[in-house]
């Protein structure tokens, strides 16, 4: 897996779009929102990134062509491990209720803390990379 892959968070709806292969872009915003000068010169966040076509790869936070994204959505945790046996996680995928099971070396970030008793709800924000199903590679990036 790259280490540089970048998160990015989609909903339930965008998600089962990606997994029926309806959803083949993504628009993001870009805040704030970059400035134009009048000598075609690109700034954001008050940097001056030069021409607009060579400034915008620069700066594109989600990444260049041909860099991965891995998709993060919500997911609910619980302990289905027998007493006194090692962890075994059910991870249900709040977007298409879908389970997998995974030990503690799968699981990947924290995940003592799901070892207690209960339903566990992790928001996409904190979703860690090694639960991540989908990965998507950036293809092209322009400005609208």
């Amino acid at each position: 897996m790259d280490t540089s892959e970048k998160g990015i968070i989609f909903g339930g709806p965008m998600i089962r779009a990606i997994l029926w292969r309806d959803k083949t872009q993504t628009r993001r915003l870009m805040r704030p929102q970059p400035v134009v000068t009048e000598e075609g010169r690109f700034v954001w966040k008050g940097v001056d990134w030069g021409a607009v076509g060579d400034a915008l790869a620069l700066a594109a936070p989600y990444g260049l062509p041909g860099e991965t994204l891995y998709v993060k959505e919500t997911v609910r945790v619980q302990n289905v491990g027998k007493r006194g046996q090692p962890p075994l996680f059910a991870v249900r995928r709040v977007a298409t209720d879908s389970v997998t099971f995974l030990t503690p070396a799968q699981f990947g970030g924290n995940w003592k803390r799901y070892v207690e008793p209960g339903v566990h709800t992790i928001p996409a924000r904190f979703i860690p990379r090694a639960l991540a199903r989908l990965r998507i590679e950036v293809e092209d990036i322009w400005v609208e």
